[in-house]
C-alpha cells in the first residue's frame, strides 16, 4: 500500500514538474512566434536565456506550494473539480510570487508571458493530472493499492460509513472487518454484511493479524479520551486512524462559525445561496436550458409522434409539484403511461410497472420523457440542477416525518441533481436522498452544478435509467 502510494506521489510530482516545464517553453515560444508581428504587443527584448533560469526556480517553488496545499497527500474520493481548484489556486499563489519576487529584484519582465504561462500551466498540468486520476481509479477498480480497513461501530453512522465505502469501489478500501464492545455480537459472526472481528481492546492485535492500514471510528457513543487512548494503543501498527462524524445534520455541508462575546457559536441555519450567486445559477441555467431546448426541439417531433402511434392520449403528462419556497407549479413530462392511469397515484419506481407504455419504457430508460421540463427552466419554475419536486401530499408527508426535509424547498427544484447521480432515484431511502440534497444546495457552487450536467449525460448516453 505505502509503495503503491509512494509511486503515485512520485507521478503526480515528475507530471507536475513536466507540465510546468512544457508551460514556460510554450508560453516563451507563443510569445516570440505567434504574436511577434501583432501591431498590438509591444516589441519582445528578452532572449530565451532570461527566461531558462527560473525553470529551476519555478519547478522547485511548484512542488513546495503543491507540497503545502496537500496535493501531493494520497487522498481518495476527492472529485475531478475539487482537485482542479486546488490547482488553480496553487498555481495563482505561485504565479504571484514569481512577480512578487520579479518587483523586489527589479527584473523587467513581459506581463504576457506570465499571464500565458498562468493559463496554460492550468490547463497542461490540470489535464496530465486527471490522466493520472482516471487511471488511478481504473487501478484501484483492479484491485491495486487497495487498503485494508477496520471499521470501528455497528450502529447507524457504522452503517453509512461502510455503504458509501462498498458503493465506491473505484476508492480502494477494501474492508476486513467491524469491531465493538458489544458482546452479544461476537455470537452473529457477522455485522453490517462483515465479519465481527472482536472488541476494541484487542484492535492493536487484529490491525497487526489483519494487516489493516486505516482504521474508522464509526461510534458515537466513544468520547474523545477514549479514542485517542486506543489510537496511542495501536501507535505501533502503523496504521492511519479516522473518525466519522455522526452529525448527519451538520456535515450535509458547511457550516459557519460565528462569535457572541468572544464566545464561538456553529451556526446551524438551514441552507442557503446568495444573491449573487443565485443570479449566477439562473443566467446559467436559462442560457444552457435555452441552448438544450433549441438543440433538442426535432426530437420532440419525433418522440410525439412515436406517442400518438403507440397509445391513445396526449402527448405531454402534467402534474403540480412543490417547488422553491412551497410555491407549486405545472411540471411538464412526455407521458410515458397508459392514458386515464389515475394521476394522484404513486410514480412509477420499478421497471416492470404495467402502467408503463412500449414507447414510454424507452424514453423512461433514456431519461427523454424529462426533455419538456427544459420549458420549466425557462420559466423560471425550475432549475437545471436542484433537488427534484415532489407533489403536495408527498411534502406534507415527509416534511413532518424526515428532519430538514422542508429545507429542500429553499432553492429551485431541478431537471436532475445530486443525489440523482448519486444512484438515489425512484424507490430509495427520502432520509438518503435529503442528505444528499443538503449537502448540494450547502455546497453549491457553477463547477459543482456543471459536473452533475455532465454526470447526467454521461448517465442518459449510457441508457441509466432515470427516476
Amino acid at each position: 500500500m505505502l509503495k503503491y502510494e509512494s509511486k503515485i506521489r512520485g507521478l503526480l510530482v515528475v507530471s507536475d514538474l513536466l507540465a510546468t516545464f512544457i508551460s514556460i517553453i510554450l508560453t516563451y515560444w507563443f510569445r516570440v512566434s505567434v504574436l511577434k508581428s501583432t501591431p498590438f504587443v509591444a516589441p519582445f527584448l528578452h532572449d530565451i536565456t532570461t527566461y531558462l533560469w527560473t525553470i529551476p526556480f519555478v519547478c522547485v517553488l511548484w512542488v513546495c506550494i503543491f507540497s503545502a496545499k496537500g496535493l501531493y497527500r494520497p487522498r481518495r474520493g476527492i472529485s475531478s473539480m475539487g482537485e482542479f481548484r486546488e490547482i488553480v489556486r496553487a498555481i495563482t499563489f505561485g504565479v504571484m510570487i514569481i512577480m512578487a519576487a520579479s518587483f523586489l529584484r527589479k527584473f523587467e519582465y513581459s506581463r504576457l508571458i506570465v499571464l500565458s504561462f498562468w493559463g496554460c500551466n492550468i490547463v497542461i498540468l490540470g489535464s496530465l493530472r486527471a490522466i493520472i486520476r482516471h487511471l488511478q481509479r481504473r487501478w484501484m477498480l483492479r484491485g491495486y493499492g487497495k487498503s485494508g480497513v477496520i471499521v470501528v461501530g455497528t450502529g447507524e453512522t457504522a452503517g453509512l460509513i461502510i455503504d458509501r465505502m462498498r458503493k465506491g469501489k473505484d476508492l480502494g478500501y477494501n474492508i476486513i472487518g467491524v469491531v465493538d464492545d458489544n458482546e452479544s455480537l461476537k455470537r452473529n459472526g457477522a455485522v453490517l454484511g462483515f465479519p465481527f472481528l472482536g472488541c476494541l481492546g484487542n484492535l492493536p492485535e487484529l490491525i497487526k493479524q489483519h494487516d489493516a492500514q486505516e482504521v474508522f471510528f464509526a461510534k458515537p457513543g466513544m468520547n474523545h479520551e477514549q479514542i485517542l487512548d486506543t489510537i496511542a494503543s495501536c501507535e505501533e501498527t502503523g496504521a492511519s486512524f479516522r473518525v466519522v462524524s455522526d452529525l448527519f445534520e451538520i456535515v450535509t455541508g458547511k457550516t459557519e462559525i460565528d462569535n457572541v462575546a468572544d464566545t464561538p457559536i456553529i451556526d446551524l441555519t438551514g441552507p442557503k445561496i446568495g444573491l449573487l450567486r443565485r443570479a449566477s445559477k439562473d443566467i446559467m441555467d436559462f442560457t444552457l436550458a435555452a441552448l438544450l431546448f433549441l438543440i433538442t426541439l426535432p426530437l420532440w417531433a419525433l418522440i410525439s409522434l412515436a406517442i400518438k402511434l403507440d397509445t391513445k392520449g396526449p402527448v405531454l403528462f402534467r402534474q403540480s409539484r412543490v417547488g422553491e419556497k412551497g410555491r407549486t407549479f405545472t411540471i411538464y413530462k412526455f407521458r410515458t403511461m397508459f392514458y386515464g392511469v389515475d394521476p394522484f397515484e404513486h410514480s412509477p419506481t420499478q421497471k416492470e410497472d404495467t402502467r408503463i407504455t412500449r414507447v414510454g419504457r424507452l424514453l423512461r430508460r433514456a431519461s427523454l420523457d424529462e426533455l419538456p421540463q427544459f420549458w420549466n427552466v425557462l420559466r423560471g419554475d425550475m432549475s437545471l440542477v436542484g433537488p427534484r419536486p415532489e407533489r403536495a401530499h408527498v411534502v406534507r408527508q415527509f416534511g413532518t416525518a424526515v428532519p430538514k426535509y422542508l429545507d429542500r424547498h429553499r432553492v429551485k427544484t431541478g431537471l436532475t441533481g445530486w443525489a440523482q447521480v448519486n444512484g438515489l432515484r425512484g424507490d430509495t431511502s427520502i432520509d438518503e436522498r435529503v442528505k444528499y440534497d443538503l449537502y448540494y444546495i450547502e455546497n453549491w457552487s457553477l463547477a459543482f452544478d456543471i459536473r452533475i450536467i455532465l454526470r447526467t449525460l454521461k448517465a442518459v448516453i449510457t441508457f441509466r435509467e432515470q427516476e
